[in-house]
């Protein structure tokens, strides 16, 4: 989500470590090199109304980036324009989402380690208590993986925020099914496809992202699968085997841009992968617990739809509360 919306449910406290890392540079938000025939055409394709960014984007620039190719980009496949197309995730970020292998205590490309003291995976309304007694409530499907697996575009659409967050050396991004969604997935923590994620310790790496070659720009157009880049960084266990970390949100605005209605992620999945996936989140929230010997790790039975222990939680400022209905 949003860095001045979101709340960190990583690590409670007593658990939070510091990185020792250089501080990043924040690159220059860029469109795509074109003519201006190009231009209108790109323009034309994505309809008359204009995409509205979070008010915390970072302006994007008019000057050119080198190796970016705008004829290569075509949004003629992906009905940016179609009001009626509706948000159904056709995966969960994470391409190997299972199944469990004991022998190497993998779950697909989740790895679990007895040196990383806290769950995988955050389901979405896992609560903790702050340093003030607040309780704060998970908005989102959390992930925690080795810093070279993949995150791979649930939907297809249209690229329409993105931005370089200093504070968590990693990037966020919103996708719109079509022009004009209320409805969004949010993408947070990811970095380039460019950066090196196999030297240990990680080193943070700003550059930006791309997709399919192309480095990303406001209104691009992306396809269901299409690799958006790396987990983005996990500060505190560059010394694991699980050391990156990235985030799936399904929200709208509230009016204003005061705050976020979260929504779910479970029960947006397209019918046709719906029963696979669930059973995905169903096992590892399973395999998880019995690798680790802690049946109650996650309230199962207390949930609405699998890893969903509520359908909706409203965010503003670092409120979050839980709509029950």
């Amino acid at each position: 989500m949003n860095p001045k919306l979101a709340i960190s449910f990583l690590l409670p406290a007593a658990l939070m470590v510091v990185a020792a890392c250089g501080e990043a540079t924040t690159p220059t938000l860029v469109s795509p090199s074109a003519t201006p025939d190009i231009e209108a055409t790109v323009q034309a394709r994505l309809g008359e109304e204009t995409i509205s960014p979070d008010p915390t984007q970072i302006p994007l620039t008019s000057s050119p980036m080198p190796g970016i190719n705008a004829t290569s980009v075509s949004s003629d496949s992906l009905d940016l324009e179609q009001p009626n197309r509706v948000l159904e995730l056709q995966n969960l970020l994470i391409e190997n989402l299972g199944p469990y292998d004991s022998t190497s205590s993998a779950f697909g490309d989740l790895k679990y380690d007895s040196s990383f003291g806290i769950p995988v995976f955050n389901e979405f309304g896992m609560s903790r208590i702050d340093g003030q007694g607040n309780t704060h409530y998970n908005p989102t499907f959390e992930f925690k993986a080795p810093a070279d697996t993949l995150v791979i575009a649930p939907i297809r659409g249209a690229i329409t925020y993105f931005e370089w967050q200093a504070s968590a050396n990693d990037w966020e991004i919103h996708i719109k099914p079509y022009i004009g969604s209320e409805l969004i997935l949010g993408i947070d923590h990811v970095v380039s496809i460019d950066c090196d994620r196999v030297t240990t310790p990680v080193v943070v790496c700003d550059s930006p992202l791309k997709i399919n070659g192309n480095v990303l720009f406001d209104g691009m157009p992306i396809d269901t699968g299409d690799v958006i880049g790396y987990v983005g960084h996990l500060s505190g266990y560059e010394n694991t085997e699980i050391n990156g970390r990235t985030e799936l949100t399904v929200f709208k605005y509230l009016d204003g841009f005061s705050g976020t209605m979260n929504y779910c992620p479970t029960l947006y999945l397209d019918e046709a992968v719906e029963s696979t996936l669930t059973d995905a989140i169903v096992r590892l929230m399973q395999s998880y617990e019995d690798w680790s010997g802690s049946p109650s790790v996650y309230d199962q039975k207390r949930m609405t739809s699998p890893g969903c222990l509520y359908k909706t939680i409203k965010q503003v400022g670092e409120r979050t509360e839980p709509i029950l209905e």
